[in-house]
Formats: structure tokens, sequence, C-alpha cells
């Protein structure tokens, strides 16, 4: 959901900050702070107590090969991997452009993620999500087509403070497939 979206938006801000000023040691610095910070917040929470009437919990090896979840796995794991090697591939893909925030692109990666679920998070349940898979599938790949080809146009929007907005997130602000299809 969106506090999922959250941290994927300011992290990558702060990450683009922290490296404008200092180097990766300080970004590693900062990155374990605040992973120490949250499982300082964390602790005081608690487990909520079980039912009586519910059934006890399976484990993970259980639903891993529950043979009516084997293809929600498979299509799990396909749509990771292609996100991936994509988010893998984007530092040095705005390195190589010469142009570009890796930050600006996941906050409007984030934004665009967060206003596809809030208006149109409801569709899976009205149409059906195996009707959505597909479009959103293949908006997905055309996403990934069609930003290269951005960059061969020389498409961007100078921000101020922040430098240039590479088409590559506005294309991805304007994909849906990662958003619909894991609504």
């Amino acid at each position: 959901g969106g506090s999922g979206m959250l941290p994927i938006s300011l992290g990558g801000l702060l990450g683009d900050a922290i490296l404008a000023r200092a180097g990766y040691n300080e970004l590693f610095i900062a990155a374990a702070v605040l992973g120490a910070v949250a499982v300082a917040l964390s602790l005081p929470l608690r487990d909520v107590p079980r039912l009586e009437h519910e059934s006890p919990a399976r484990g993970i090896l259980a639903a891993a090969f529950q043979r009516d979840l084997l293809p929600i796995w498979f299509m799990g794991g396909v749509f990771a991997t292609a996100l991936a090697s994509y988010f893998t591939f984007l530092k040095t893909f705005v390195l190589y452009a010469g142009f570009g925030s890796i930050g600006v692109f996941f906050t409007l990666y984030s934004a665009s993620a967060v206003l596809l679920r809030v208006f149109f998070g409801s569709l899976p349940d009205r149409v059906g999500p195996k009707l959505m898979l597909l479009p959103a599938l293949a908006s997905l790949v055309v996403g990934l087509v069609v930003q290269p080809s951005f960059h061969a146009l020389s498409f961007s929007v100078r921000v101020p403070s922040i430098g240039s907005v590479p088409s590559e997130a506005m294309t991805a602000s304007c994909n849906p497939g990662s958003a619909l299809s894991s609504v």
C-alpha cells in the first residue's frame, strides 16, 4: 500500500541528498542508523493474540507449495524479476544518459502508484483480478520499452534545486503496470 511507497520515495531523495554531499560510506551509515531506529521503534509492538476458533499457522513452506497458489507465486516472481532488473540498472542508465535523479524517479514512481491505488484500487474488485492482470503487465512492458526512446529524444523537465527529472520517471509515473498489478 501507500505506507510502503513513502519509504521508496524518501529513501531515493535522501540517498540523492547524501550522495550530493558525501559518499557511499555515509549513505550506508545513514541506512544503518535508519534501520536501527526502525528496530527500536518495533520492539515495543506486540503480536495480536490468536482467537480460539482460528486454525494454527501453517508456515511459509506450506503456502509455498500449496497447489492453487503456484501460479500466483510464479507470476509474482516474474513480475519481481522484471522490476528488480529494471531498478538494478536504473542508476547506470541515469549516469549513462547524463541527466536525471534517482530520488525524483522513485518519488514519481511512488506517487503514481499511490494515486493509481486510490483512484483505481477498486477496479480489480469490479472487473476481476484476471481481467486486470494482462493490461497491468502489458503497461509495464510498454513502459519499459518506451523509456529508452525518451532518452533518444532528450526529453526532460527542469526542476529548480533538484536538477533534471528524467523522462524515465515521467514515463513510470504514467505507467499503471506496477501499481495495478499489485492491487
